[in-house]
């Protein structure tokens, strides 16, 4: 359990983000589960669901690319408004990064601003790396059976 929180908090602190957490699919990748989040100011990420196209994150899963969001209004609005993850931890600006390993899908690596940021292609591809990393460690078990736990 110390190994993934630790994990969360790193990642929150090396990307300046004030959420990150991470959601790991079931077998037939449609649907996944939040195992963990750094940064959260409540529990109810835990009690969400990950549907494929829902969300920002739903949306990575769905399409296997890296998607960012912005509360409010405007073209890159679009999908937030209906983020679940962004409503209930206030998040002004997110990223969701899907997380592979050997081509198979595993999860989304999820990370979040409450106050407006610009998720850059510098940055997507910060994440990227760094979610391929996760993807080997979960493929390993280096996660399984570690609970998850909120961490601010």
């Amino acid at each position: 359990m110390k190994k993934i929180q630790e994990l969360f908090d790193r990642l929150r602190t090396e990307t300046g983000s004030d959420f990150v957490g991470i959601a790991v699919t079931d077998g037939s990748h449609r649907q996944g589960r939040w195992i963990g989040a750094s940064g959260s100011q409540n529990d109810r990420y835990r009690h969400m669901v990950l549907k494929p196209g829902r969300g920002l994150a739903g949306t990575a899963l769905l399409t296997a690319r890296s998607v960012t969001g912005r509360a409010g209004s405007g073209p890159r609005a679009a999908g937030s408004a209906e983020c679940p993850l962004m409503l209930a931890e206030g998040l002004s600006s997110a990223a969701a990064v899907p997380i592979r390993h050997l081509g198979r899908m595993l999860g989304v690596l999820y990370v979040g601003m409450r106050q407006e940021h610009e998720y850059t292609s510098g940055s997507l591809t910060v994440l990227e790396a760094r979610a391929e990393t996760i993807g080997g460690q979960l493929r390993d078990g280096g996660f399984a059976g570690e609970p998850h736990r909120n961490h601010s």
